[in-house]
């Protein structure tokens, strides 16, 4: 019968427990907090692996493919996403494809 109370007694305690803990996550402000930390993990997830990809190019083990590109392309998509980020543009760009002679 001792046990039978034993075990009542912490499965209340246990459930009690359970509840403030889970009153305590419910809370906005708890929400908030662990949303920053999430956040901040995050981003210190993508410091670590770019200094992971540093780290194998110092040392010589990274691995590099190469692929080809159409340069043109990407400057003028750089050159969109410059321009989408820029209050007020002071830099001006223009191209003109060369001749392959």
């Amino acid at each position: 019968m001792e046990d039978v109370f034993m075990a009542c007694s912490q499965s209340y305690f246990a459930d009690t427990g359970l509840s403030a803990l889970r009153a305590e996550v419910d809370n906005p402000r708890i929400e908030t907090l662990l949303d920053g930390l999430l956040e901040q993990t995050q981003r210190l997830s993508g410091i670590v692996e770019k200094l992971l990809l540093l780290s194998r190019a110092d040392a010589r083990t990274l691995i590099l493919r190469i692929e080809a590109v159409e340069f043109s392309t990407m400057c003028h998509d750089l050159a969109e996403d410059a321009e989408a980020l820029v209050v007020q543009p002071t830099l001006f760009a223009e191209a003109t494809p060369l001749s392959r002679d």
